[in-house]
């Protein structure tokens, strides 16, 4: 005997995402080859790959960040993306969203670029699919310099 049907059955979407789509860790996947290095090699391999390290750090704190005030906006605000202190970092939902309500009155007329799309680990949490990784910007800087410097408080000082 066959059993009930309980509905309409839905399709499953597949759950993969290619990861080589957020940019540092397209450009640092060879690191997942270095085995049996010696510490010197491998103290020059990290060396090697700090910035694009450091780069995807900062990337996973703006996007948890532009999670938390849900305004994708926030992955190309230079002054929010560059005030992220990497060796200071505490998830303070509150000191996350007074920075970035502060950053809301002061202008800026440039974008970060990340050299990659940054909504990509939006899109893989709607379950879109993401463009071709960019591989023609320049990496971690701004797009255009900005005509007046501002003064932006860090996390750690918010959260004081």
């Amino acid at each position: 005997q066959q059993p009930k049907a309980r509905g309409p059955v839905m399709a499953v979407r597949d759950a993969v995402f290619d990861f080589s789509s957020i940019g540092p860790l397209a450009e640092t996947q060879g690191l997942f080859f270095e085995v049996g290095v010696d510490a010197g090699r491998a103290r020059q391999i990290l060396d090697e790959t700090h910035e694009t390290l450091e780069r995807l750090m900062r990337f996973v704190v703006a996007h948890v960040s532009a999670v938390v005030v849900d305004d994708d906006r926030l992955l190309s605000h230079p002054d929010f993306i560059e005030g992220i202190d990497l060796t200071d970092l505490r998830f303070d939902p509150y000191a996350i969203e007074r920075r970035w309500e502060m950053l809301q009155g002061k202008p800026c007329a440039d974008t970060y670029e990340w050299g990659f799309d940054p909504l990509v680990l939006r899109r893989a949490l709607r379950g879109e699919t993401s463009p071709c990784p960019i591989k023609s910007r320049p990496k971690g800087r701004r797009k255009k310099e900005m005509a007046t410097s501002v003064e932006v408080p860090t996390f750690a000082e918010v959260s004081r």
